[in-house]
């Protein structure tokens, strides 16, 4: 395509030919650009010479070397639209219109950057809703995956409304990983824990943690800092739009404080932005 020195407003032509349908005649391409059709014809009939339209009667066609160009600058073009557009919430056109811009400015890096998300934004879902831990294997694919993690206190009233966070919480790191193979799972990271009381400040370490899945319930000890839970345990997941997904679920833990153990439940939260990935 760079022997061929395609320009900037070509390329335009040639996505527009394809996104339309095809055999299209100089006044549809006028009326398309907001330009006369004496403008339109010049750029035509450079692409004639240059051999990547034909025409038949009034009417112009892509030939097979245009044709191969032409799908290419489509589906980089198209791909970099729906990216842009699932990350930032745009429209359509809005997101078209941007990635036109991108791709007149030859940035290529940023170009292949895009096209990289779009491989992971074309599965996701175009709507809120809620689903089953082992379709978001069908949604991402395999891969780890980085989420935010927060541990939540486990609070029975329904008049609260805003639910603080859970001692649990600073036994963790701020992240888990999100492992997708064939046998998912979720990695959470400890570390010691910290609680200051009456002016002294008791140091404490997380001993245990207890959830439940499909298959029943699981202790887990916490000794080597990662905790490698089932995916199952997180069994249903949201996806809010944008590419935000979450799942929350309750587990049990036993941490030791100074010379004591307290066992407690928490609501465990993880947060997954796929533009983020």
């Amino acid at each position: 395509m760079e022997q061929l020195k395609i320009t900037s407003l070509q390329k335009k032509y040639l996505f527009y030919f394809i996104h339309l349908g095809g055999n299209m005649s100089i006044s549809n391409f006028a009326e398309l650009f907001n330009c006369s059709r004496i403008n339109s014809k010049k750029i035509l009939d450079r692409m004639v010479k240059l051999g990547v339209f034909y025409r038949e009667n009034s009417k112009y066609n892509l030939t097979d070397v245009g044709k191969t160009i032409a799908e290419d600058i489509y589906s980089s073009i198209k791909a970099v639209s729906n990216a842009l557009e699932v990350t930032f919430n745009l429209d359509e056109a809005d997101a078209l219109y941007y990635s036109e811009l991108l791709h007149q400015t030859n940035d290529t890096a940023l170009v292949e950057f895009l096209n990289s998300k779009f491989e992971v934004f074309k599965n996701l879902p175009r709507e809120k809703t809620v689903f089953h831990y082992k379709d978001l294997e069908d949604i991402l694919g395999f891969g780890e995956y980085r989420l935010g993690f927060a541990v939540y206190k486990h609070s029975p009233d329904s008049e609260v409304s805003s639910i603080p966070l859970s001692m649990a919480n600073a036994a963790f790191e701020d992240y888990a990983i999100l492992h997708l193979c064939e046998n998912s799972h979720i990695s959470l990271y400890t570390k010691s824990l910290e609680q200051h009381q009456g002016g002294y400040r008791k140091h404490g370490n997380l001993l245990e943690l207890i959830y439940v899945d499909e298959f029943g319930e699981h202790v887990v000890s916490t000794k080597d800092g990662e905790i490698k839970i089932s995916l199952g345990a997180f069994d249903k997941w949201v996806y809010f739009g944008n590419g935000v997904f979450s799942s929350n679920s309750w587990f049990k833990s036993r941490v030791s404080i100074s010379m004591s153990n307290h066992t407690q439940k928490s609501n465990y939260l993880l947060i997954l932005n796929s533009s983020s990935i």
